[in-house]
């Protein structure tokens, strides 16, 4: 499956994991190959990646640069993570 496509009626009307947006019919979407998380394909190269915790899908720009790492929970002090679990997900 090609990860980037125009978004089609499967598609649109989902809301980008990055930017939370809605979808548009025929924008250009990227599919996490992991995940299957929808996102615009901008904001995708924007993010570097897959913005899910659980996911390390990194976009090609990241994955080329070798300096890069996603962080991962384990990269977190105990601080970090206790804020990150504590803190509700809230819609704007």
């Amino acid at each position: 499956m090609d990860n980037v496509i125009k978004a089609n009626k499967k598609y649109a009307g989902q809301l980008c994991n990055i930017c939370k947006r809605e979808i548009e019919l025929g924008e250009t979407i990227h599919i996490c190959p992991n995940c299957q998380g929808i996102n615009h394909e901008d904001c995708w190269q924007n993010e570097g990646g897959c913005p899910k915790f659980s996911c390390n899908s990194l976009s090609n720009s990241y994955q080329n640069n070798s300096s890069y790492q996603k962080p991962n929970k384990t990269s977190l002090n105990p601080l970090q993570r206790q804020v990150t679990l504590q803190v509700p997900l809230t819609k704007i």
